[in-house]
């Protein structure tokens, strides 16, 4: 036999038996049931795709092999409730669209039957016990939360909190875009808090946070145990540093949390055929890793931001009540994210809307895009998460003459 054939059969060979051992790994899999924390078996396949993704970093190979009962943090009543507001959203913006927009009647139906014509995703991070009570999103997959590609507003949150932890306060200035081709440059000074809402146009705006080196981003990244992805970055505006809206929620509640470690948990305990604890979530508080004064500094941020940012009149038309807070962010014509915040949770939203191509007028879209904060009220109002401390937290329409009833 020619060696050459040798070597072929010899690589067949240990393909095979490669194989033959995962069909077998595959095969020792055990059975793993999942339930809410009301104690219902869990069925819908997208929730299972994420608690299946998080039971394997928590609990051994061999352990996998074995039949497992899964308690989550989730809440059943929170997911119905919140796929009942969605699916009556979406069947209200279908109705309108229809009205409003004749000539792509057609359109409009064949996005309806695919289940495309909008799509929300939420989730809920309980700021106390660190616990995710829900994770819904009904259309698309799981990537919705956890890719990393969040960077308008993500960029300019994680800058500022390097800000302040450099010594940086909200009324220390700096000069604007020091860097900048004097083509663009604008003479003068201007406050970090200025510099949040504050946006004349394109490049020629100036960040505290614009040249700061790779390895500072990486500290603050080891520090707040968030995972950024730096691929596109480039030292200036628009440093292109990114996250998951999943990381964002995280930090900030931590931010609410008084600078405090803020863990998102899925599992609270998991459970062998024997009924032996295999895992079990222990509730350790968290530790300071952000000061007083940088969660001070952080919280003026967004009151500015909210009640005189540019945030406020183009768009969430939100403003705030006591310690709630809002922060938004437009990641392109046809999704919007958002994060609300009060003393008990923060809540993750992301609106992909396809229908926002139909028309060439900005303003069109622009309403369209207002959608996201009366879809979160109602949200907020139906599955009552906006109660804290027995007072009525809510969104406040700032604008009323372009709120748009659903």
């Amino acid at each position: 036999m020619r060696p050459l054939n040798k070597i072929i059969i010899l690589v067949l060979g240990v393909i095979l038996f490669e194989f033959i051992l995962w069909s077998n790994l595959v095969k020792q899999e055990g059975i793993h049931i999942f339930y809410y924390r009301e104690g219902t078996e869990i069925k819908d396949t997208m929730q299972l795709t994420i608690l299946n993704r998080e039971l394997r970093k928590l609990v051994p190979k061999k352990e996998l092999a074995t039949n497992l009962k899964i308690v989550t943090t989730l809440s059943q009543k929170q997911s119905e409730d919140f796929f009942q507001i969605s699916d009556e959203y979406k069947q209200n913006l279908f109705d309108r669209l229809k009205r409003d927009y004749p000539d792509y009647r057609s359109f409009i139906d064949s996005l309806y039957q695919l289940g495309r014509l909008s799509n929300i995703s939420i989730i809920v991070l309980n700021n106390k016990t660190g616990e995710i009570e829900n994770c819904s999103f009904n259309h698309g997959s799981e990537k919705v939360f956890f890719d990393r590609n969040q960077e308008f507003r993500a960029t300019d949150l994680y800058g500022y909190i390097m800000t302040f932890d450099k010594g940086k306060n909200l009324n220390d200035t700096f000069k604007v875009n020091p860097k900048a081709p004097a083509i663009f440059q604008i003479p003068g000074w201007i406050t970090v808090s200025r510099s949040f809402t504050w946006i004349p146009g394109g490049n020629i705006m100036s960040h505290p946070y614009d040249y700061y080196p790779l390895s500072d981003w990486r500290s603050l990244e080891k520090k707040l145990d968030i995972d950024l992805d730096f691929s596109h970055y480039r030292p200036g505006r628009f440093s292109g540093i990114q996250t998951s809206l999943f990381d964002l929620i995280k930090t900030i509640a931590t931010i609410q949390n008084n600078g405090e470690s803020t863990q998102a948990i899925f599992i609270r305990n998991v459970k062998n055929e024997r009924n032996g604890i295999v895992y079990s979530y222990q509730n350790i508080p968290g530790k300071r890793i952000l000061s007083k004064q940088i969660v001070q500094n952080m919280k003026g941020l967004f009151k500015n931001y909210m009640t005189r940012g540019p945030g406020v009149g183009q768009y969430l038309k939100n403003g705030i009540v006591e310690d709630a807070f809002v922060f938004d962010c437009k990641k392109s014509e046809f999704t919007s994210w958002v994060v609300y915040v009060n003393d008990m949770y923060t809540f993750g939203l992301i609106e992909n809307n396809v229908l926002r191509t139909i028309q060439n007028d900005y303003s069109i879209r622009r309403k369209e895009r207002f959608k996201l904060s009366s879809i979160l009220k109602n949200i907020l109002y139906e599955m009552n998460l906006n109660r804290v401390k027995g007072e009525n937290l809510q969104l406040i329409e700032t604008f009323q003459e372009e709120t748009i009833e659903l």
